[in-house]
């Protein structure tokens, strides 16, 4: 990727093709044509922590124009009264900055459940967690009616 080779490697395992790390620090290199690529040795995830103010200050067009539709949760897709769509069929708003703005906002979109597998084990996370609490409260109110009805 950088045109020449500035690090030592180790070879590929022949039981699974794959490689094997040999740096031991972190790295910054330039790439020729732009960009820069990171050695992180131990690192297997680099991921954004939240994007919405950068999504919102992105697409701020169509967070305003979806201010005025008819439904609070608009999927602005299918929905009755979307003036997103109004705004998209209109021309003030490419069909490619709607796009974006819902590849953006993966959860907004149920569809992206489906696509996005992320996306869906955050959704069963939070879907397990909240049914635990319920279980739990009902367990407690099953415990307190059985105490205080105790014959």
């Amino acid at each position: 990727l950088l045109g020449t080779e500035t690090q030592l490697t180790n070879q590929v395992r022949e039981s699974d093709g794959r490689g094997r790390h040999t740096t031991t620090s972190r790295e910054l290199f330039p790439l020729p044509g732009g960009g820069f690529i990171i050695d992180t040795p131990g690192m297997r995830e680099l991921g954004v922590i939240s994007v919405e103010p950068s999504n919102e200050a992105v697409f701020a067009e169509i967070s305003d124009i979806s201010q005025s539709c008819q439904y609070t949760d608009c999927d602005h897709e299918k929905s009755v009264g979307c003036a997103v769509q109004a705004a998209v069929l209109a021309g003030k708003v490419s069909l490619q900055q709607l796009q974006g703005y819902k590849k953006m906002k993966p959860g907004q979109n149920p569809h992206a459940l489906k696509k996005d597998s992320k996306v869906r084990f955050e959704h069963k996370r939070k879907e397990k967690r909240i049914h635990k609490e319920n279980k739990k409260s009902l367990k407690e109110k099953q415990s307190n009616w059985d105490t205080d009805n105790e014959i």
